[in-house]
């Protein structure tokens, strides 16, 4: 027998045999004492030499859970507790390996339940739990006898942070013991290794069994994302399974978030062709997204391949976004969606491969997709011959309306159903998405507002409005629809009205808002000049030394007064013409040759004293103006009003051209205000109505009432615009909305 060579009883330094653990034959007095001696000794060595072999394995470095930060901020403390945890770990294995498993100690999380919200409360355990609780938590004797005077809620908290036992605290709702049946002595969402021990009727204590998990470092192969993946082409196994939106489709939607503001801001809508316009842009913009979206949600694989795919998408995207101010008749536009419906073509043609060779039921439906793709690329390819006329917009249509179509088709099958995906959880990230637009231009017109308190208030009306609106869908949302509801793609569909109305919405909301401030200084409760110093303001924040200097506050005055004056001669004297350069004299002489008066040496006199008049009357006003301002804090404004007024664009500054928008156009943006509120109302209430039950009461009050606030939305659209101020249609709006509110916490 050979003999490993290692440290031996006597010379070994790192080793000391434990008592009990070493199995040397008892010496005999034979002849053979010199064999025997060697077969101890061997025995001795190779036990010596695995213990040896453990210690050294100790001492290197045991890669764990550290990270380079742990180990470079402490790098001495993280190899000593490298050490002690191999060690740790050896031992447990020893452990395990050599005793019953029935006998190791089992570890809890504790959870104090209380059914209910209460005070203190008192409770009394019989001997048989008592013991089981202080067994469950390994309580010292004296810990026992300490425990047996605690008999509340409040004694036994106070008792368990005293002793350093960790425990949490859960208090149910009581909607969640009427959703489990839970109502006094059952138990809901405990695990089947839970332990319970009830206390009293509101209290009890939940033992979970703490898993100790060692997850097994994996190679380096099994976490690389893959280059390729081929994905799965029957889907009927994933029904109902739980998805949520990955990161890469998240960061795709803000390239339509940016795509979005960026039109939606360049094209005011002030008249039926303006809002028509918007419409044709956004019907093409919200398919593009829904179509790659459904692709997404059903078939991503989360490789390279899918990445690339999604570059090549996010590029289309930015092409079709640089070509949006005039797309109408933009070859770019025509090329972006071309290479969209390219990308989706080609995937979707790899699945239908795919299917093929796998026999799947699904190859037929996925036929149905590659061919509508392509014929949508043929139709939008065969318009840029007749980009110039107006009819290649009827191709463009078309082409949309073969991909809804294929949908529609293949609604049946199970293999491609929507039911797999996370759909529904996208288009709920998109009508975020769309609210957020509104709240990017009202944001923007605040920051130009001021703080006058006059003002601040409707834009807090604006934010409660558009909270309402945020209020009425997610309370009513629900990621199961299409699990439930056969009808789910009427549900996803109505989802295009519902963004479309919604953005135009919140570009009448910031219309009104502009009109609001308009009618403000318009009835001299807001002052022209302090609206455009604070708009001013926030435009440019910062002067060089090249600017002009700031007019001094006296100078404003001063400046005020003198357009007064200016204005009170003219109405005495009749005259409507006002020009920048004005002279008493010059005004007075030019009133004489208009009525006829000549200017010869007999009417001298009266020539010099009607001058004379002039300038005084002029100076008296200026003082007696300016002195009344000073008074008043310049709280005094300009009193010339026009019909016309004008409107700052929407994505452009304070300082940049503006849209002039007549009495028509008021009256225009007011019925749009009021009609695109109760569509946004109707089309949530047809959104409830599809996942709603007949027997459902509480649910047909919120669907009726919501109907009948759009009806008395619509009616007020027959009011006399020409004479209604926009924070009366805020103010009923935010009531409506308020009401509306209170009625959908019923269900």
């Amino acid at each position: 027998m050979s003999i490993r060579r290692g440290p031996t009883l006597r010379t070994s330094r790192h080793y000391r045999p434990p008592i009990g653990r070493m199995s040397i034959q008892p010496r005999n007095d034979n002849n053979n004492d010199d064999e025997e001696e060697r077969v101890g000794l061997t025995e001795t060595v190779s036990a010596s030499n695995r213990h040896s072999e453990k210690f050294e394995t100790i001492d290197d470095w045991q890669q764990g859970d550290e990270t380079f930060g742990d180990i470079l901020m402490h790098p001495i403390q993280e190899q000593h507790k490298s050490r002690a945890t191999r060690w740790s770990m050896n031992r447990q294995q020893q452990q395990s390996s050599n005793s019953d498993p029935s006998s190791q100690d089992i570890h809890y999380t504790v959870v104090l339940h209380f059914r209910q919200l209460r005070g203190n409360q008192r409770f009394v355990l019989d001997h048989d739990a008592a013991n089981d609780f202080c067994k469950r938590l390994n309580f010292t004797q004296q810990e026992r006898i300490q425990f047996n005077g605690v008999h509340d809620t409040d004694g036994l908290t106070e008792f368990l942070y005293k002793i350093k036992r960790e425990f949490s605290i859960k208090i149910h709702h009581k909607i969640e013991l009427l959703r489990s049946g839970d109502h006094q002595h059952q138990h809901h969402h405990h695990h089947e290794d839970s332990h319970i021990i009830e206390f009293n009727e509101n209290f009890y204590v939940e033992f979970k069994v703490k898993h100790i998990h060692h997850h097994k470092a994996l190679p380096v192969e099994a976490t690389r994302r893959p280059f390729f993946q081929h994905p799965e082409p029957d889907l009927s196994a994933d029904i109902g399974q739980e998805k949520a939106a990955s990161w890469l489709e998240l960061f795709y939607d803000l390239f339509y978030v940016a795509t979005l503001t960026q039109f939606t801001h360049s094209h005011h809508i002030k008249d039926q062709e303006s809002s028509f316009l918007y419409t044709q842009w956004f019907v093409i913009t919200w398919w593009a997204w829904l179509a790659s979206s459904l692709y997404t949600s059903r078939f991503d694989t989360d490789d390279v391949v899918h990445h690339i795919y999604k570059l090549v998408e996010m590029c289309a995207v930015i092409g079709m976004a640089g070509s949006s101010e005039y797309f109408l008749n933009s070859s770019g536009y025509v090329y972006g969606y071309i290479a969209l419906k390219a990308v989706l073509a080609i995937e979707y043609f790899v699945v239908f491969v795919i299917a093929i060779l796998a026999k799947s039921k699904s190859r037929m439906a996925l036929l149905f997709y590659v061919g509508a793709n392509i014929l949508s690329i043929a139709l939008w390819a065969s318009s840029l011959s007749i980009l110039e006329k107006s009819t290649h917009r009827i191709l463009w249509y078309l082409g949309v309306l073969c991909e809804v179509l294929v949908n529609v088709i293949v609604r049946g099958d199970k293999t491609l159903s929507w039911a797999a995906s996370h759909l529904a959880e996208r288009l709920g990230l998109l009508s975020l998405i769309v609210l957020g637009e509104n709240l990017i231009g009202l944001v923007t017109l605040v920051s130009e507002a001021g703080n006058y308190l006059i003002v601040i208030i409707p834009n807090f009306m604006a934010v409660v409005i558009i909270f309402g609106f945020f209020f009425m869908y997610f309370e009513d949302f629900n990621k199961e629809i299409f699990l439930h509801n056969k009808y789910h793609q009427v549900w996803v569909y109505l989802h295009f009205p519902l963004h479309l109305f919604q953005v135009a919405f919140g570009i009448s909301l910031i219309d009104i808002l502009k009109i609001y401030r308009f009618q403000l200084i318009r009835d001299h409760k807001l002052s022209a000049d302090e609206a455009d110093n604070s708009s001013e303001s926030h435009a440019e924040p910062n002067t060089t030394a090249h600017d002009a200097p700031s007019a001094t506050p006296t100078q404003q005055e001063e400046e005020s007064a003198h357009h007064k004056a200016k204005r009170a001669i003219h109405q005495v004297f009749g005259q409507n013409n006002m020009d920048n350069s004005y002279n008493p004299m010059q005004l007075m002489h030019e009133q004489q040759e208009y009525n006829g008066i000549s200017l010869d040496s007999e009417s001298t006199a009266t020539n010099a004293f009607t001058s004379w008049t002039a300038w005084c009357t002029y100076f008296a006003t200026t003082i007696v103006t300016g002195t009344m301002q000073v008074l008043h804090g310049g709280s005094y404004v300009d009193e010339e009003s026009t019909t016309a007024h004008q409107l700052d664009r929407r994505s452009a500054p304070s300082d940049s051209s503006t849209d002039t928008m007549t009495v028509t156009e008021i009256a225009f943006v007011y019925k749009t205000f009021l009609i695109f509120a109760g569509i946004i109302l109707v089309l949530n209430s047809l959104i409830k109505a599809l996942n709603t039950k007949i027997s459902d009461m509480y649910g047909k009050i919120i669907i009726g009432s919501r109907i009948l606030n759009a009806c008395i939305l619509w009616s007020l659209c027959a009011l006399p615009f020409a004479k209604l101020d926009a924070i009366v249609l805020l103010c009923t709006l935010l009531g409506s909305l308020v009401f509306q509110a209170l009625i959908d916490l019923l269900d």
